[in-house]
């Protein structure tokens, strides 16, 4: 299980807003959760790469992290917004259910 967080924000995540409490809570209550991935199979193959193939895989992964980051500060006023007005059932469940799909992707590049 990873035990560090990485993230291109210097703020980091904040661990005690409201949507991440409810990711956490879906992550125990049956989502997937990325800390449980096994990763050991990967670190072997990443030994075989060549320095060129190595370079251009963490450059890819830090655009992909960056975006997906990017669009997860982006949802959090709008789910803050959802917290305190009267939003109909489907769309609170929709974009929750997305705001923690996003976090879930954003998790699975923390680093152990």
């Amino acid at each position: 299980m990873r035990k560090k967080l990485v993230t291109t924000s210097s703020e980091g995540l904040m661990e005690n807003s409201y949507p991440y409490r409810l990711y956490q809570k879906a992550k125990k209550f049956g989502v997937w959760n990325p800390q449980n991935i096994n990763f050991s199979q990967d670190k072997e193959d990443w030994k075989l790469l060549s320095v060129n193939q190595k370079d251009w895989i963490l450059k890819l992964l830090a655009q992909f992290q960056g975006g997906e980051e990017a669009v997860t500060l982006d949802l959090l006023p709008l789910l803050r917004v959802i917290a305190r007005v009267r939003v109909d059932w489907k769309r609170r469940c929709f974009l929750l259910h997305f705001y923690a799909m996003k976090l879930n992707i954003l998790n699975s590049f923390e680093l152990s």
